[in-house]
Order: C-alpha cells, then sequence, then structure tokens
C-alpha cells in the first residue's frame, strides 16, 4: 500500500541563491510598502470626498456669515466665498497627492508582478506570494 504525498513533497528542493533572497526581500519591502501606500491613499481618498461635501455645504450658506474653516491646527472666522476658494485649493492639492499616490502604487504592483514570475518560475508552488486579504 502507496501513501499518498503533499503537492509541496512532490516538488523538487530547489537551492535558494544570495539573488533569490534578494528578490524575495525586495518583494516583502515591496508588499510593505504597497500596504502603506495603499492605507495613504484611501485616507487621502477619505479627505478628498470630506472636502467636496463641505464644498456643498459651503454653497449653502449666505454670504454674510462667517464659517469657520480650520488652517492647519486652527480655526479660523471667514466668509463662505473665502472657505470655498480655500477648500478648492486644499481640493486641488489633495488631487495631485491622490494622483501621486495612485502612481506609486501602480509602480510597486507592477514591480511586485516581475518578481512573482520570477519567483513563481523558480519556485513554484514552494513559495507563496499572495497577499493575505483580511477576513
Amino acid at each position: 500500500m502507496r501513501m499518498l504525498h503533499s503537492s509541496a513533497a512532490d516538488e523538487p528542493e530547489v537551492e535558494v541563491n544570495q539573488a533569490d533572497q534578494a528578490n524575495i526581500n525586495r518583494f516583502s519591502n515591496l508588499n510593505v510598502q504597497y500596504e502603506e501606500l495603499e492605507a495613504k491613499l484611501q485616507a487621502k481618498k477619505d479627505e478628498l470626498d470630506y472636502l467636496s461635501e463641505l464644498e456643498t455645504d459651503l454653497m449653502m450658506l449666505d454670504d454674510d456669515e462667517l464659517v469657520m474653516y480650520k488652517l492647519e491646527t486652527s480655526l479660523v472666522h471667514m466668509t463662505p466665498a473665502k472657505a470655498t476658494e480655500l477648500n478648492e485649493r486644499n481640493q486641488k492639492k489633495l488631487s495631485d497627492t491622490v494622483d501621486r499616490l495612485q502612481a506609486d502604487l501602480e509602480k510597486c504592483d507592477e514591480e511586485m508582478s516581475q518578481l512573482k514570475k520570477l519567483l513563481y518560475k523558480k519556485f513554484g508552488n514552494t513559495i507563496n506570494l499572495e497577499r493575505n486579504e483580511p477576513a
């Protein structure tokens, strides 16, 4: 009677050389960087949504009313028109930041994909480079 072996046991052992280890380490660093970029991007998108909602709220106010607008760490009284102007500038800056983060994320993902192909080609199923998504 024969015992069944797992598929990992059927895989021939592949030696990990210094270049392979460097690629694995690079992939790991990129994976961490990707997750950080993803979190920053989501935070900036949320902030952009908030500023968009603020713009709508500012449009509903009378021009002679003063609003408190947050500048850095201070709240300043200003007219809705001035607050709208500042809000539009902040939205533009934030939109540029979102675009930059998105480009960085895509660049990171592209390099990770190239490393995945290279590492899976050499190591097959003996290496796991897939992201574990939270449940």
